[in-house]
């Protein structure tokens, strides 16, 4: 009963990456840059200071563009890059651990 019941806790976690059980936000997001044809676009999902969290990249490679950095409930947490060289996180290449790439799929 003890495995039966651990087993049934385990399929009900949702899957990184599916998107029926990504936030709102997120696949709002998303959906703009498949309208838009963003083919530069790329959003991952790590795990960093206890939480899944969302690394949006409106331009992935394009030179002083932004990757935003986002809580589940859509709150920014983090900056990378820009002009400025920004690194809002300076811990988050040390201390996140990449879970996996949503958008494009892989």
């Amino acid at each position: 009963m003890l495995l039966v019941g651990m087993l049934s806790c385990k399929a009900q976690q949702p899957a990184v990456g599916d998107s029926d059980n990504l936030p709102q936000w997120l696949t709002e997001k998303i959906s703009g840059f498949k309208e838009s044809g963003n083919d530069r676009a790329r959003v991952q999902a790590y795990r960093y200071q206890g939480a899944t969290v969302y690394m949006v990249e409106e331009c992935h490679g394009c030179p002083d563009a932004m990757a935003v950095v986002y809580a589940a409930n859509g709150n920014m947490l983090c900056e990378f890059g820009g002009l400025a060289g920004r690194n809002s996180c300076p811990d988050f290449d040390r201390e996140a651990k990449l879970l996996r790439q949503i958008w494009p799929a892989q």
